[in-house]
């Protein structure tokens, strides 16, 4: 299926966060619960964010999801585990930050497929087509500011997300964290 640009802008703030106050009023202000901040290291292309999605949307789908809310279960799947406080701590907003993203988890259109259960075959545009907007303003509200950084891949930030690197070619890396995502449903 083709996919368009994952929904996410980088954030900045002039002064490290306390990650405690900010999440609070993020999830006062936010529209629902596709809606997530992740920390800056958590987002590095757009594969690795709609494979996550895919298998976030999958499990909610079918009712096999390990966390409570969709943004905490894209979050095990961008840490690559099993356990929902390890991917808070790999992937979350941290004390002291200063950059991170915002995202918007798509809602799907989903389909049957074999034994597999629903699967995600495409997104509602209606929603994701608002989302720029949408993040500006709760943006805004924040007390951050739109960062113009782009998302890229990093064996720093792989490392942060619970992947070894050591001994993986550097033209396999961004394919091992493609691997990471999806064995989060195996590691325990």
């Amino acid at each position: 299926m083709t996919m368009p640009k994952f929904p996410c802008i980088a954030w900045r703030s002039d002064k490290p966060v306390i990650a405690k106050q900010l999440i609070a009023k993020f999830l006062d202000n936010r529209l629902d619960d596709r809606w997530m901040l992740v920390a800056g290291h958590a987002v590095q292309f757009e594969q690795q964010l709609w494979t996550a999605w895919n298998c976030c949307e999958r499990n909610f789908a079918n009712g096999n999801q390990l966390a409570r809310g969709r943004d905490a279960e894209f979050l095990r799947y961008i840490a690559g585990t099993h356990h929902v406080s390890d991917a808070f701590v790999r992937a979350g907003i941290q004390d002291g930050e200063t950059s991170g993203w915002v995202l918007y988890l798509p809602e799907p259109i989903l389909k049957k497929e074999g034994i597999a259960g629903l699967q995600p075959s495409g997104i509602d545009m209606g929603k994701h087509n608002d989302f720029a907007s949408n993040c500006q303003t709760l943006l805004s509200i924040l007390g951050l500011e739109n960062s113009k950084i782009v998302a890229y891949f990093s064996v720093e930030a792989a490392n942060k997300l619970g992947l070894d690197t050591e001994g993986i070619p550097q033209e396999n890396l961004q394919q091992a964290l493609i691997g990471h995502i999806l064995s989060a449903d195996f590691s325990a």
